[in-house]
């Protein structure tokens, strides 16, 4: 298929099974993955690339793009650095976070790789931001735990909830400082992007430079 990670050889699909990692997407528990497949849009190069968990939960996605499909299995090194089988060739790759996505490097090319569901929420979500935070996952998981309680004061950057995908955990954290006004959720839940989790409302400090 035409990758956006371009392999220099060709190979059979080897089902090797790599050892749990997270993704710079964030993954789900294996509880989760009997009875929901997550499936997460990622756009490169202005193009959507599709990937998908596998049903029978091994160590891998689904990765589709222009009608194609190909089988990618990864393992987390270290923060910034990952082994992935595309196709039944191992490749390394090194990450980089910024605020709209992620950079990746493979074989020297680097490729900017944003969420495409989070661009749209993005686009639709300006005219929310003068109202009372609203915590929502980026991509589907699990919640995990709770860290707040409805009337909690709450630090800017401070978890509220931490979400279970792609075998990563992550935290979601206060969009600034305030009061905790609603939880949405609990524990075990499953939750989807746009779903909101935890409500906040402002200090009229933060409130008045908004």
């Amino acid at each position: 298929m035409a990758s956006p990670l371009p392999p220099e050889r060709r190979g059979p699909i080897k089902r090797r099974s790599f050892r749990p990692g997270g993704g710079w997407a964030a993954g789900i528990s294996r509880k989760a993955r009997t009875d929901l497949t997550m499936e997460w849009t990622l756009r490169i190069d202005g193009r959507d690339l599709r990937l998908r968990e596998t049903p029978d939960g091994a160590d891998a996605l689904r990765l589709e793009l222009d009608g194609d499909s190909t089988l990618v299995g990864w393992e987390r090194l270290d923060a910034n650095r990952w082994r992935i089988l595309i196709d039944g060739v191992p490749r390394l790759l090194h990450v980089a976070r910024t605020e709209g996505g992620v950079w990746v490097w493979i074989d020297g090319r680097a490729r900017f790789v944003a969420n495409a569901d989070d661009e749209r929420r993005r686009r639709r979500g300006k005219a929310e931001s003068s109202g009372p935070g609203i915590v929502t996952p980026p991509m589907p998981g699990v919640v995990v735990r709770l860290a707040v309680a409805v009337g909690d004061a709450v630090a800017k950057g401070q978890c509220l909830v931490v979400v279970s995908a792609m075998k990563m955990e992550s935290e979601l954290a206060a969009p600034y400082a305030g009061t905790v006004t609603a939880i949405r959720t609990a524990q075990g839940a499953k939750v989807m992007p746009g779903e909101v989790l935890v409500e906040i409302a402002p200090t009229p400090k933060e409130n008045e430079h908004a």
